[in-house]
């Protein structure tokens, strides 16, 4: 993990991402079976961190070494895609809802 950052007061924590050559992306990530858990939770948060920090719209769990199948998305204004229109988690959105767009940090390090 890279040294916390701060947003407003709150500490950022935002994990390494993982570039292309790395032995972990080859790896099968497995599906998430408990939902609603603290760890998800946290996991998810770290996510969205570490994409705001990238300047992402998207990432994929395994591409910060976690081998679960879990993909975040969204954004209000993104800086390396002016002209995208906003992309957001919306209630009563499923969360298992599989993405069909990619649009996320970089594939193994290279930009999208």
């Amino acid at each position: 993990m890279i040294a916390p950052l701060t947003r407003k007061g709150l500490i950022m924590a935002v994990r390494e991402l993982l570039k292309m050559g790395d032995a972990r992306l080859l790896r099968i990530a497995q599906p998430v079976e408990r939902f609603d858990t603290p760890e998800l939770h946290a996991l998810v948060a770290d996510m969205f961190d570490t994409m705001e920090h990238a300047r992402g719209a998207g990432l994929a769990a395994p591409q910060i070494g976690v081998d679960l199948q879990l993909v975040i998305f969204g954004f209000t204004h993104s800086e390396r895609y002016p002209d995208a229109p906003a992309a957001t988690h919306g209630a009563g959105q499923s969360a298992r809802r599989p993405a069909r767009r990619r649009g996320g940090t970089g594939l193994g390090g290279l930009p999208l």
